[in-house]
């Protein structure tokens, strides 16, 4: 190929190719049309190398859309679009087939409607007569189409109804016992002979030369047909007929298979007798089942027949997989049917030819999914073949096994044995796939077996004996099958270990069912000891490692039974000592591998062990006591901090124990003494921390941690308890008289303690603790004293302020470190509680303490230079003001609950104001920056505004009132101020501002003439024209000259007059309303902007809405109009829908809209009489139709035309339908004739399929360029 470098120069292309390539053809028919290639070069290629001698001729399809250049104009090349796609895809072949359909299902419905009203006339040798015509006709029609080649389609669709009408025929026959005449007999004889040549005839001709076994067949199914009132024929004739087509075809296709050498390439295109075979079957099944009420259980082989036949058929053919499915589902609608029979041969027949399909498949491809199958397919053949045993002898065997076993669970248990058979069958199997090395088939294969087993075990649990036998087979079998199977996995070694101890226990229980519970422990126990000393005495194994797991299970499940018991009060708790005894021995064997996890378990088991020694003194003593010697040796081996915190844990409180039982004998113990004696103990903890630190081991290290841990927990809990109780006695749950010095002392003791552990490292979390046993000390010593709230948050608010400045000043003095994270937090909590304790009632001073808490944070916030923590101060210096402010109204008498809200406003517009002067000043002392500052006024401001809005729901006075009026104005003036900034600097927002003193001046100005206008009526039903009215200067003054940003006064003189007639719309008059909308009209026009016209087309429909109202005209045509028109307006000024790309979304809406008028005027006209009224309005509704139809040809809208075209034709339709409907034999005339139309429309398009398709491109290409 050679491209030349100027553009407009031709493109020389040489190539070489078959002449015979199926392919050619369509390429240069896609040239032509991409208009690459001229016709008259085309027909000067196929002269010279596309021409040769043919012995006969043959019509082949013809080339699409090329014959159909001389009907239209041309037009450049294109890509058709959705609808010329849509319109070709009428003329597929799947169309054509589809409207033949269409053509014959109308053509024997039009018959059958003239056939029920006239067929009780004529006698049963004329109505057989009538069918027999029909199939002739028929018969005669597609040997015509078949004669020509362009009508193949309508040819093999008229073939394939008239051979599937033939064994109607009959049916017929027998049904009209036309043997019982003597014009019968004639007739059934003509008929007979008639109809067998037009089978063979049809056959032959459709697909040639036939075997003669096939035809046989197909003439015999339809003979099976007679003598179906004989007793017992319908269901021998539907078995002869199933069973002699089944083998029919199956000699067939294995007659093909076998006569060649490799497997054939299976035929794609539909073989009509197979066709006819399989639905000629099916009609001999249907007709047994739903003429004859033959039982539909003694055809469930039958269908099973069919089934496997198409599944055979099948097997080799993918595209066929169709067949498979349905074949598939007919074997399991016969099985179904079957299944419930008593004995079910059939059943087991159907699983028997599926059995054979899946050993097949499963030779052929070896997939799981088949092994699956033909497991679970077997295992229910197997279930059913124990229907074959007579019932006397299952009742007889069934009964000896509940004599021997009992009767619980019986005989739904027996499952759990006699399925072994079936079982130790698979595991043979799995023995033969494993020497042949199917390796996924034996994976497959042992776990189907492993599943099988468990619902056989699942089975046998009701009934204890068959489940001791179940239990028993099971591990022998998986013992035979590890002794067979070389590689052994660790979880078949686990489940036959498992099984065979289940095997046992479930033997004792049925030997000794009278055993109780503490004596199971005891054997758990024993088993435990026995694996354990099983694991110890040889090497180890992985036998020997299941024992080792298997005794902690046996361990766990004797604890699980001695635990059961102690709620009952037994003492039998004891036993579980040799568990953790035995552990401990365990994890001192040098051959024991796993001696630190016995070591482990040990503990745990030490630990678990103090449940069991609950119900009396002494075995508490004896667990704790023992845990803790047994604790001691197990640390020597784990030198863990956890072990060494079980064991400080256990000593302290065996120590806790004796104590208690030596102090209880001398009376009850005060609740003093036992705070003391924790404090001490933490005391002593720490001092034994304190004399670790001189040794550096592991062991050593380990105690020093869990002695540092304990103790912190227990300072913890006890610095919990004395909180709780001295809340107690604060909220008078406790009596006066119950505090003592022994509080004081402990409280101090536990302070002392924490301050010994902290003081030398300075740690937070010690600072803490320090704190908060000082709150203690301070709430037992105010507790001394007398209980007092008030006290308590006084002290707590001198403790914050002088922690704050002590802090400041033993930093500036003694230090020159970062303060502590916790020197930041204490004082602040302890402000807040002083708060929070005040603030538990509202009084004059409850504002003080707020801003003594605001003290303390702003102290920590210029410490920490932290932002967040001084602008949280400065909130609570706000709401200190707030509380004393609303303290003093609370306490003033009269006037109005808005006006409260007005004096606050006015508080937050002196705070905005202040912090506007005063900004420098304060960024320097609060160490803040002025943008920040003056952000905090504009909160300030944006909180006086929202009160001013409160104030409005509430009651206000007059002067009230007024001062609302002036105090947002102030708000306002503040904001427009603000929004003349230039813009630049932080949180400035002009716009912003200028939009929010809009909006107050807005509200100021609106209050104000509310109160001075007497007549309030007046007001709110021409307020929207005076908004107006203030909206048009606001427009249109020059606010860019004066300073202020422009859009702000804009959009506020845009939104204005709506935002004040939605409100009060309903009061607002009709002239106000149409000047609003005459205002966004003027607007829409002035600014450029359109769509805001839309507001007042919506305010105008709702003036319409009014009318439509007070006039009562409730008609739905009204308000389609209105909605229309609203629409049609759209489309028709909306900018985004005028654009060149978006014509297709305006069509669409204009579409909606005139059909939204149109179809409800077709609605509201619809009527089902014939009355002179109904007839105007239906001639209304076709003239409208007729006017769309004229608008859009004279304006070329394409949404008008379309439209007023559908509403015409429905419309006639319409009327068409309710004259046919009172006239049913022009009904069947019209009914005839159109399925004639749809034969002949289909005929025609399969014939002249490219003219069509070329004449309808045009006419879309011609309807593309209207509107």
């Amino acid at each position: 190929m050679a491209v030349h470098p100027d553009p407009d120069r031709p493109i020389k292309l040489l190539l070489t190719l078959q002449g015979d390539a199926p392919q050619l053809l369509a390429g240069l028919e896609a040239l032509l049309h991409l208009g690459l290639l001229s016709d008259a070069q085309v027909k000067q290629l196929s002269q010279q190398h596309f021409t040769c001698a043919v012995p006969e001729p043959v019509v082949a399809q013809p080339a699409p859309e090329s014959l159909a250049l001389d009907l239209v104009p041309a037009s450049p090349a294109s890509s058709p679009g959705l609808v010329v796609q849509g319109l070709q895809s009428l003329m597929a072949e799947i169309s054509v087939l589809w409207l033949l359909f269409l053509g014959v299902f109308l053509v024997v419905v039009s018959s059958a409607v003239l056939a029920a009203s006239q067929w009780k006339h004529v006698p049963p040798e004329g109505q057989y007569s009538i069918l027999l015509a029909y199939t002739l006709a028929f018969w005669v029609a597609a040997t015509w189409t078949g004669r020509r080649p362009d009508l193949g389609l309508t040819a093999r669709m008229l073939q394939i109804t008239t051979l599937l009408i033939i064994p109607v025929n009959f049916w017929m026959m027998d049904g009209f016992k036309l043997w019982a005449t003597d014009l019968g007999r004639i007739v059934g004889i003509v008929a007979t002979l008639s109809l067998t040549g037009v089978n063979v005839l049809l056959l032959r001709s459709a697909t040639g030369p036939l075997p003669k076994l096939t035809l046989l067949n197909s003439i015999g199914l339809s003979w099976l047909h007679w003598g179906w009132s004989l007793p017992g024929f319908p269901l021998g004739a539907t078995y002869i007929g199933t069973i002699g087509t089944a083998l029919s075809l199956f000699y067939r296709h294995e007659s093909t298979t076998r006569s060649t050498e490799v497997q054939p390439e299976p035929d794609r295109s539909p073989n009509l007798g197979l066709i006819t075979l399989t639905i000629t079957t099916l009609l001999l099944i249907g007709r047994a089942i739903l003429m004859a009420r033959v039982p539909v259980s003694e055809l469930g082989l039958a269908l099973g027949i069919c089934g496997w036949l198409l599944c055979w058929l099948a097997r080799h053919d993918f595209q066929r997989r169709v067949w498979s499915q349905a074949g598939v589902g007919l074997m399991l609608v016969g099985w179904g049917v079957s299944i419930g029979t008593p004995v079910p041969w059939q059943a087991i027949g159907v699983s028997v030819l599926g059995l054979w399909l899946l050993a097949d498949r499963l030779l052929k491809n070896r997939r799981p999914i088949a092994l699956t199958a033909f497991f679970l397919v077997g295992l229910q053949t197997y279930v059913l073949l124990r229907q074959l045993i007579p019932e006397e002898r299952r009742q007889t065997i069934v009964a000896f096994c509940i004599q021997q076993v009992g009767e619980i669970g019986m005989p739904d248990a027996l499952p759990g044995i006699a399925l072994f058979p079936y079982l130790w069958l698979t595991l043979l199997a799995v023995d033969w796939l494993r020497r042949r090395e199917y390796l996924p088939l034996v994976q497959r294969t042992e776990r189907l077996a492993l599943l099988l087993g468990i619902g056989m075990t699942l089975a046998s649990s009701l009934n204890q004996t068959v489940l001791a036998i179940n239990l028993s087979l099971t591990t022998v079998t998986l013992a035979l099958v590890i002794w067979k199977r070389a590689p052994l996995g660790d979880w078949l070694i686990y489940l036959t270990h498992v099984l065979g101890l289940a095997a046992i226990a479930t033997w004792i229980d049925v030997l000794f069912p009278e055993l109780d519970q503490h004596f199971w422990a005891a054997l758990f126990l024993a088993g435990m000891v026995i694996e354990w000393g099983v694991t110890a005495l040889g090497p180890w194994t992985r036998w020997r490692r299941s024992a080792w797991i298997l005794g902690l299970v046996l361990a766990g499940i004797g604890y699980q039974l001695l635990i059961d018991r102690v709620s009952d009060g037994y003492d039998w708790g004891w036993m579980w000592l040799v568990a953790p005894a035995s552990l401990t021995t365990l994890a001192y064997r040098s051959r024991f591998p796993p001696q630190i996890a016995a070591a482990w378990f040990s503990t745990v088991g030490l630990v678990a062990l103090q449940v069991l020694t609950v119900p009396t003194a002494p075995l508490r003593i004896l667990g704790l006591g023992t845990a803790t010697i047994l604790m001691l040796l197990n640390m020597r081996q784990l030198q863990h901090l956890l072990a060494a915190v079980v064991t400080i844990g256990l000593g302290l409180s065996f120590g806790a124990v004796v104590l208690w039982e030596i102090l209880t004998e001398q009376g009850e113990i005060p609740f003093g003494v036992w705070l003391l004696i924790q404090a001490i103990a933490v005391l002593g903890l720490w001092l034994f921390r304190l004399a670790l630190l001189r040794r550096d081991n592991p062991l050593s290290l380990a105690y020093r941690l869990a002695s540092d841990g304990w103790a912190i927990v227990i300072s913890g809990i006890t610095l919990q308890w004395m909180t709780l109780y001295s809340l107690g006695l604060y909220l008078k749950v406790f009596s006066p008289e119950l505090p003592d010095w022994r509080h004081l002392t402990a409280a101090t003791v536990l302070t002392g303690a924490i301050a010994l552990r902290t003081l030398p490292q300075g740690t937070n979390l010690g600072y803490f603790g320090l704190a908060w046993g000082l709150e203690t000390v301070l709430l037992q010593g105010i507790a001394l004293l007398g209980p007092s709230i008030d006290r308590l948050a006084m002290g707590n608010l001198a403790l914050g302020l002088g922690l704050q400045l002590l802090g400041d000043f033993w930093m500036r003095r003694f230090s020159s470190r970062i303060y502590p994270a916790s020197w930041h937090i204490i004082p602040l909590l302890y402000g807040l509680l002083g708060f929070m304790l005040q603030h538990r009632d509202f009084t004059a001073t409850t504002g003080l303490f707020t801003l003594g808490l605001a003290l303390i944070g702003i102290g920590i916030g210029r410490r920490l230079a932290a932002n967040a923590l001084t602008y949280l101060s400065l909130l609570a210096v706000s709401v200190g003001a707030y509380e004393l402010l609303i303290y003093q109204l609370q306490q003033a008498k009269g006037g109005s609950a808005g006006d409260g809200l007005v004096l606050l406003a006015i508080l937050a517009v002196t705070f905005a104001i202040g912090f506007r002067l005063m900004c420098r000043r304060l960024a320097t002392f609060l160490r803040l920056t002025e943008p920040g500052l003056r952000a905090w006024g504009y909160l300030h401001w944006a909180f006086a505004t929202a009160l001013l809005l409160m104030a409005l729901t509430l009651p206000l006075s007059v002067s009230g009132g007024y001062l609302w009026s002036g105090t947002l104005a102030a708000t306002a003036l503040y904001g427009l101020l603000q929004g003349r900034m230039q813009p630049g600097t932080i949180l400035s927002f002009p716009r912003f501002w200028t939009y929010a003193g809009i909006a107050a001046a807005v509200l100021s100005l609106s209050g104000l003439l509310y109160l001075v206008t007497p007549d309030k009526t007046g007001l709110e039903q021409w307020a929207g024209a005076i908004a107006g009215l203030f909206a048009l200067p606001m427009y249109s003054l020059p606010w860019g000259r004066w300073g202020w940003p422009v859009s702000p006064w804009r959009r506020s003189a845009a939104g204005l007059p709506l935002l004040v007639t939605l409100p009060l719309i309903i009061p607002s008059s009709t002239l106000s309303l149409l000047l609003v909308a005459t205002f966004y009209a003027w607007l829409a026009r002035a600014s450029g902007r359109l769509r805001l016209s839309y507001v007042g087309v919506l305010l105008a429909d709702y003036v319409f809405l009014r009318i439509l109202e007070q006039y009562q005209l409730t008609d739905p045509l009204w308000f389609a109009a209105i909605v229309g028109g609203s629409l049609l307006f759209v489309a028709q000024v909306d900018p985004y829908l005028q654009a060149q790309p978006e014509r297709e979304k305006r069509h669409w809406l204009r579409c909606l809209a005139i059909g939204l008028i149109a179809f409800t005027a077709f609605y509201q006209s619809d009527r089902s009489d014939l009355s002179f009224s109904s007839l105007a309005l239906s001639g209304g509704t076709i003239g409208f139709a007729i006017g769309l139809v004229l608008a859009g040809l004279a304006l070329r809208v394409r949404a008008f035309l379309y439209v007023g075209t559908a509403l015409f034709i429905l419309k006639v339709l319409r009327q068409l339908w309710l004259f046919i409907d009172n006239y049913a034999l022009v009904l069947w005339a019209i009914l005839g004739v159109l399925g004639l139309l749809f034969i002949l429309v289909a005929a025609n398009f399969e014939a002249r399929r490219s003219q069509f398709t070329a004449l309808l491109r045009y006419w879309v290409d011609a309807l593309s360029t209207w509107e």
